[in-house]
């Protein structure tokens, strides 16, 4: 017993497997730490990302003074190759819908995900119109994709019912962005992108529509079962024994 405590020791005391052992104490204990930070930071991290996202909805549609939170179980939130984070309904201080504010994340990037909040006007019997569009976070090549920021290039999209295309050279037409020199995957990750924000639009103004006429059928199918319930009564001569017959209650009788 003795003799293992000695040969113990005398391994320990070899330089080489201290240095090991310090090495992996420091490790540990950085790893606890960090972690520890992480844990600690995240939910002030979560709160400062949810304070930018709803700037850029005031930013996005400056008119709405009002947001609230759209869930549409029969939208589809997956297009190809981005995903919608979020549709948020805008209206003005007398509640009139002025707009839509999606922020979504594309994953065609050149270098990774593009999250940006899309602006999008709308006023009854007229089609939605792009407002304005801001990169919240991407990756791109500095200098390159990463110029999809600038307003030289997003102005581009104010206005816009419709994107059908990114060229390369030359004068976009009303439906066509100019893509940046040298950036064109990530000219078509933010077009595609904000094309697919005016879809989703549409389709929320679809579902909404739908959703008022079959309102309105079953508040006129209402109507007409109580004015026929009315007539009814009428005729069955109603003196307080006649709603009870109509119920089927009595013969105008004692009940």
């Amino acid at each position: 017993m003795a003799r293992k405590k000695k040969e113990k020791k005398k391994l320990l005391e070899r330089p080489g497997i201290r240095y090991l052992i310090v090495l992996g104490s420091i490790i540990i204990v950085s790893t606890v730490l960090i972690w520890g930070v992480n844990a600690l930071t995240e939910p002030v991290r979560e709160r400062n990302a949810e304070v930018v996202v709803a700037d850029g909805r005031e930013e996005v549609l400056p008119a709405a003074t009002n947001f609230e939170r759209r869930r549409l179980p029969n939208i589809n939130y997956r297009g190809e190759g981005m995903t919608i984070d979020s549709i948020y309904q805008g209206s003005d201080m007398h509640g009139e819908l002025v707009g839509y504010a999606i922020t979504l994340t594309s994953h065609e990037g050149h270098a990774g995900d593009i999250q940006m909040i899309v602006g999008i006007t709308y006023r009854s019997n007229m089609p939605p119109i792009v407002n304005r569009v801001i990169i919240l976070a991407m990756s791109e090549t500095q200098g390159l994709g990463s110029r999809a920021a600038d307003d030289e290039f997003l102005d581009q999209f104010i206005d816009k019912t419709e994107i059908h295309a990114v060229i390369n050279i030359g004068e976009p037409a009303g439906d066509e962005i100019l893509a940046i020199s040298g950036a064109t995957v990530t000219s078509n990750a933010v077009a595609n992108a904000v094309s697919f924000a005016l879809d989703t639009t549409r389709e929320v103004i679809r579902t909404d529509m739908m959703t008022d006429q079959q309102a309105q059928d079953i508040l006129e199918e209402i109507t007409e079962i109580t004015e026929e319930e009315i007539r009814e009564l009428t005729e069955n001569g109603y003196n307080g024994y006649g709603y009870y017959q109509y119920y089927g209650y009595g013969t105008g009788g004692e009940y």
